[in-house]
């Protein structure tokens, strides 16, 4: 159990990064991402408190993102055509959207919390600050969400 532990800390402190970057996966594709890690054949990338696993070799290059970069979630490269517009939802949708980014919200900020526990029991400081910072951005973006929804 406590190699688990270890495991889990190793995993979480790993390879981490702070702030915005530009992933650029095989195919052209580009995505802005909170922060990824690596471990294996993986790289775990989180944006907005979802984590994709893709495998390695997708992964092209990963910088960090200048404050012009127009790049916002998934596209592709200005060399390929644009996709279209995405429609206005109406309210409903974006009501029920917003209630699945607060359980996300809420569910990443529960696993941050169970990790930041781990770090503390392990007195890991370097893992402590991180996922401390982590937890103050989960917790504005948790914040803003309930806001719109009480907007509503």
């Amino acid at each position: 159990m406590r190699w688990l532990t270890v495991a889990g800390v190793v995993v979480f402190s790993t390879g981490a990064a702070f702030g915005a970057y530009v992933v650029e996966l095989d195919g052209g594709d580009r995505m802005t991402v909170d922060s990824y890690w690596q471990d294996a054949d993986r790289t775990h990338l989180v944006r907005g408190g979802v984590d994709m696993s893709v495998p390695r070799g997708r992964v092209v290059s990963i910088h960090e993102a200048a404050e012009g970069d127009e790049t916002a979630g998934v596209g592709r490269t200005s060399n390929q055509t644009a996709p279209a517009p995405a429609r206005r939802p109406a309210d409903d949708d974006s009501t029920a959207e917003l209630v699945r980014a607060r359980s996300r919200i809420e569910r990443h900020a529960v696993r941050n919390q169970i990790a930041l526990s781990v770090a503390r029991t392990q007195q890991d400081k370097k893992a402590i600050r991180r996922l401390e910072k982590v937890a103050e951005r989960t917790e504005r973006r948790h914040a803003d969400v309930v806001r719109a929804l009480n907007a509503r």
